[in-house]
């Protein structure tokens, strides 16, 4: 019994040996050459998103063999936004060296454009992959290098880092970072990722020299922006290839008034869009907002790809929208307005004005960085407003002929006191009343008049005697 014990042990001991232990999709199936050491996802007054890389082998590497790849959720099996594996560009990293991939180069230097792979970093949660050559097998698939998912709760899954709440403005000028061992090197297995203050590094790479007729081919390409970061088909600030013949940035959509806990100095945004095919070059454009124009900002640098968006925060240019009567408009590198969007009233909290259908109209659907969706707002009919200065109004009236119907009446005659002439505050007297007040009267007056009225009697006789008188002697004679 004892023999067939040991023998079991020993076959469980030689399992492993026989049968290796396999990964689980999407773990990292490869030795990492690249990694992820940084991330920004949220936008504050300091820096844009971005995406720090770090070489963790001991030789450099072409970049341009690797590839970035994005999901809108931690969980990509509901993401609704997917960039597929995505080139990083062209060049040579060092061993040990950082590259950075920026949506606003201007603000870390020797950057690349982040806005190549994605228009946005979701905050409420997201997944980045880096895809490379396998190492210990270059002839199969690119394997994963490294990944990362995050979301804005506070007890994210596991596996899943947080970014803190949305309500957290603290974690909003923060960046996910990499733990690093001692030495200060990114820790590549077993690594934990923490909250701190950004502080991106990036190192400009090793360009391949110029083949072009005519030039040096020992000399370093320079012709690139940042400090000659990037190839030209990637680069920022460089001219594409061809422009001639495009057609014209569109401004696409405004958010004047975001709806609270977002803010107007930090969350108002103007969205541009590129409707041609091939990304165009935004060098020397200009946007323009406020009801006189009196906010701009000057693209330094920065491409949009096709059929691409681009959002401009009022955090991360200083461009303010008017609540009232505000505009907005796009100026070429030739100071020529290349797209305008017309005056609107006033600004609703949350709704977004946008260009949907080849008209402008509100929408409570803001979509910064992906294509317009309209839900229009519900409209209150005016007949059932009542503004405060007419309820007011109305509350005048009604004391008014409330204090009117209190007003004492006279007894004697009924009139109103304060305006007695008023023929519609008469009221009608009893014809009993008015032969009493007659009957009255002449007795008042006879009484008052009785002395003259006795002495006209005195005279009246008097005279009538004198008269009898006079015709007695005539007819005697």
């Amino acid at each position: 019994m004892r023999k067939y014990l040991i023998r079991g042990v020993t076959l469980l001991g030689t399992l492993p040996l026989l049968f290796p232990l396999t990964a689980f999709a999407d773990t990292i199936s490869t030795e990492p050459q690249i990694i992820l050491t940084e991330i920004k996802v949220k936008t504050d007054t300091t820096y844009d998103e971005f995406v720090e890389i770090y070489n963790a082998s001991a030789e450099e590497i072409e970049l341009s063999d690797y590839s970035l790849e994005y999901y809108n959720d931690y969980d990509t099996n509901v993401a609704t936004t997917h960039v597929e594996p995505t080139l990083l560009p062209t060049g040579k990293l060092p061993s040990g060296s950082y590259f950075v991939l920026a949506h606003n180069q201007a603000q870390i230097s020797d950057s690349g454009d982040l806005n190549l792979y994605t228009t946005s970093l979701k905050d409420g949660g997201g997944t980045l992959k880096i895809w490379g050559p396998d190492v210990n097998d270059p002839t199969a698939p690119d394997a994963l290098q490294d990944s990362l998912s995050w979301a804005s709760l506070s007890s994210p899954p596991e596996g899943v880092v947080s970014v803190g709440s949305s309500t957290n403005t603290t974690s909003k000028s923060q960046s996910l970072q990499r733990n690093t061992d001692e030495f200060g090197n990114p820790v590549v297995d077993d690594s934990q990722w923490s909250l701190d203050t950004p502080h991106p590094v990036s190192e400009a790479l090793i360009l391949p020299a110029s083949t072009e007729e005519g030039t040096n081919s020992n000399q370093e390409d320079t012709s690139t922006d940042s400090g000659g970061t990037l190839p030209e088909e990637n680069n920022a600030g460089a001219e594409p290839a061809n422009q001639t013949g495009l057609l014209p940035i569109v401004l696409n959509e405004l958010l004047p008034n975001p709806m609270p806990p977002q803010t107007d100095t930090l969350d108002e945004y103007v969205e541009l869009y590129n409707p041609n095919d091939q990304a165009v070059d935004l060098t020397g454009y200009k946007v323009q907002t406020g009801n006189t124009y009196s906010y701009s900002y000057e693209f330094l640098s920065g491409t949009i790809p096709g059929h691409g968006y681009l959002t401009l925060t009022s955090g991360e240019t200083n461009l303010a929208l008017s609540n009232t009567g505000g505009k907005a408009r796009l100026l070429d590198a030739g100071g020529l307005t290349i797209s305008e969007a017309p005056a609107y009233e006033d600004a609703s909290e949350g709704q977004a004005w946008a260009l949907i259908s080849g008209s402008w109209e509100w929408t409570t659907s803001p979509t910064p960085g992906a294509e317009n969706s309209l839900t229009r707002p519900i409209i209150v009919p005016k007949s059932t407003k009542i503004t405060k200065k007419a309820k007011a109004k109305k509350a005048r009236v009604k004391s008014a002929s409330t204090k009117k119907s209190k007003k004492p009446k006279s007894k004697a005659t009924g009139l109103n006191q304060e305006n007695p002439e008023d023929p519609a505050e008469i009221a009608p007297l009893h014809t009993g009343v008015l032969a009493v007040v007659g009957l009255g009267t002449l007795v008042y007056a006879g009484y008052e008049y009785r002395t003259d009225a006795a002495n006209k009697l005195f005279q009246l006789r008097r005279y009538r005697e004198s008269r009898r008188a006079a015709r007695a002697a005539t007819s005697g004679r």
